[in-house]
């Protein structure tokens, strides 16, 4: 399964993250910061089996926001390797800002995508 979670309410997303994190107790969770990944990370981390056979949860963090700005290619790299992925993990995209449409519309469309939008009471206070 892939999710891919963006929003700047970082504290409704990282409860989400750690939900899915704690599902995998039992498994293996693999963390990558997106500033320092490269695709070879990635595969290796996603077509290596596991010592004791157990599930694997790949958790990318600010791969689209931090890293990938304005690098189209890498972009397009990176979503394709998203697409066509290896069945052996779950894989989480977790950004702490909004990302485009643009970046979202080239996502696989079965993924789940989950904006975390700051609380309007927030607004309603400093007004």
């Amino acid at each position: 399964m892939l999710h891919f979670f963006h929003g700047e309410n970082t504290e409704s997303s990282r409860r989400e993250l750690t939900k899915l994190k704690e599902k995998f107790q039992k498994g293996e969770i693999i963390s990558f910061d997106g500033k320092m990944i490269t695709l070879t990370d990635l595969d290796q981390a996603v077509a290596s089996d596991s010592l004791f056979n157990l599930s694997r949860l790949v958790i990318i963090e600010n791969l689209f926001s931090k890293r990938l700005q304005k690098k189209s290619s890498e972009i397009a790299s990176f979503v394709n390797w998203i697409t066509t992925r290896s069945e052996n993990a779950e894989i989480i995209i977790w950004e702490e800002k909004e990302i485009t449409k643009t970046v979202l519309s080239l996502l696989p469309k079965n993924m789940d995508v989950a904006i975390f939008k700051p609380d309007r009471a927030v607004f309603a206070f400093v007004e």
